[in-house]
């Protein structure tokens, strides 16, 4: 039917043509484009990304503490002293490393790390027992000598009164540093060490040849 203005109108349901239901296509609305982030909304995001990465390296420092250590049979003063008397002494530390000090012998543990300590050996002789959980960072400090290990045995010896250090390593593998290791000596398993800080004279055996003589 028409109406006054002359458009034609449908009632009744859907318009038909001889019983026939006429479908009109739709019409189809373009779409703009999407609106733009806001510029502070972009910055925003990209400051909270640092502060993210911060509180997850925050959380996994603080699953990584330093090591801890007890003495047994031992003397232990301020500032790290550990001392033996008549008997041996054991250091045994939270990642199951230990030191086993002979009788007479005096050390300072200057240091904890996560993975390791720094230990000065003032006299005496130590054994050496690093649990081989890589990177590890062990310092040993005798006289001017320094012992880097990354894992494995040895045993240290260092008399202050003649300056001399000895050092037999049975597992892993170390660095020395020192008279007469120019810059510094690899030392490997079954290997022996024996420096005197006075001459400079510094003598490595290799394994199964004897020990070392200056």
């Amino acid at each position: 039917m028409n109406d006054a203005t002359g458009e034609r109108r449908f009632s009744g349901g859907p318009p038909s043509e001889g019983g026939r239901v006429l479908i009109f296509p739709a019409r189809l609305v373009p779409r703009g484009p999407a609106p733009p982030v806001p510029r502070a909304g972009l910055r925003l995001a990209w400051l909270l990304v640092p502060a993210a990465l911060g509180a997850i390296a925050g959380a996994y420092a603080v699953r990584e503490r330093a090591v801890t250590f007890q003495v047994v049979s031992g003397r232990v003063s301020d500032g790290g002293y550990v001392s033996s008397g008549a008997a041996d002494a054991i250091v045994r530390f939270s990642d199951r490393s230990d030191l086993g000090l002979e009788p007479g012998t005096r050390l300072r543990i200057s240091d904890l790390q996560v993975r390791g300590a720094r230990v000065m050996l003032e006299g005496g002789a130590v054994h050496v027992n690093v649990h081989a959980q890589p990177p590890s960072s062990w310092t040993l400090d005798a006289g001017p000598y320094i012992v880097h290990l990354t894992g494995g045995q040895l045993d240290l010896t260092w008399n202050p009164d003649v300056q001399q250090i000895d050092l037999s390593l049975h597992d892993g593998s170390a660095i020395v540093e020192g008279p007469g290791a120019d810059s510094w000596l690899k030392v490997g398993a079954g290997q022996h060490v024996l420096a005197n800080a006075k001459t400079g004279a510094l003598a490595l055996d290799r394994a199964n040849t004897g020990p070392p003589s200056l």
